[in-house]
């Protein structure tokens, strides 16, 4: 089987069954605040062929602004969302130092 990752942005979106018809089985990172990037619908679309690898989180909002609870309620919305049935890694689509970086 040949394995293939692809990073998305928003214009992706409609060329994932492309995507996975030529033979691309991961998606990094899942940038949630892009354009038809909601995780529960990318799981119900494309779980069964797709695993959803890093994002997941938001990166723009919640992560680095939001409060503890938030980032702990929008963790477990995502993992919640993509976690049944497997085909999922959560983790930021960005690292910490860069958003250290990116406020500074």
């Amino acid at each position: 089987m040949f394995i293939s990752f692809f990073t998305p942005v928003e214009l992706f979106y409609d060329l994932i069954p492309d995507l996975i018809e030529v033979g691309v089985g991961i998606l990094n990172p899942v940038q949630v605040n892009a354009a038809k990037m909601d995780t529960k619908q990318l799981k119900k679309e494309f779980g069964n062929s797709l695993s959803f690898w890093g994002g997941g989180v938001d990166t723009q909002r919640v992560l680095p602004r939001g409060t503890p609870d938030e980032v702990r309620d929008e963790v477990k919305r995502r993992i919640d969302e993509l976690a049944p049935g497997g085909g999922s890694s959560s983790a930021p689509s960005i690292t910490f130092r860069q958003m250290y970086l990116l406020r500074t």
